[in-house]
């Protein structure tokens, strides 16, 4: 009668561990971020040192705030699991994805006038509240106008290698 019991009580837990329910896909179903971000920078590690590099110059695709920080806006756009942000003021396009625990990525180019730039980002971005905050990383490979009149070269010259983001969106209106 135990033998029999055990066995009973093993094959429940094993159907009720294999059966799918209702709550097994939002571990899968990534989170739904689309929406305005306002994002600020600081600026922990680089390799671009010395007098040839200005700051402002490497950060010249974000805005200079008052306070002389790096700001930047996101309008993020969500297909399932694939994000493009187009990035402001530089008006930069971005593409990535999102997972179900809020963990995303985003990389693509931002080009301006004196140089180009490899992004990318990782970080996190959490409910709060109808909003979201937002945690990453940003690397900026720095390509620039290599003098003599010419272009970038399409080699990176040096790399911004931790630049910590912080910020805030909200949801598109609807």
């Amino acid at each position: 009668m135990h033998t029999v019991l055990r066995l009973a009580a093993a094959a429940a837990l094993t159907l009720s561990i294999g059966c799918p329910t209702a709550d097994d896909d939002d571990a899968t179903t990534p989170m739904e971020v689309a929406g305005s971000y306002s994002i600020v920078g600081s600026q922990l590690e680089t390799t671009c040192t010395g007098a040839e590099w200005d700051f402002w110059e490497i950060f010249d695709f974000m805005e200079r705030t008052a306070n002389d920080v790096p700001a930047m806006t996101w309008d993020i756009i969500q297909d399932g699991g694939a994000l493009t942000a187009d990035m402001g003021p530089a008006d930069c396009v971005w593409t990535g994805s999102v997972g179900a625990d809020g963990t995303f990525s985003l990389r693509g180019p931002c080009a301006t006038a004196s140089m180009d730039r490899e992004i990318t980002i990782t970080g996190n971005i959490a409910p709060f509240g109808n909003n979201f905050d937002v945690d990453g990383t940003m690397v900026i490979d720095v390509d620039r106008d290599d003098g003599a009149g010419g272009g970038p070269d399409g080699t990176a010259d040096c790399t911004v290698s931790a630049v910590e983001l912080t910020g805030s969106g909200s949801p598109p209106s609807e």
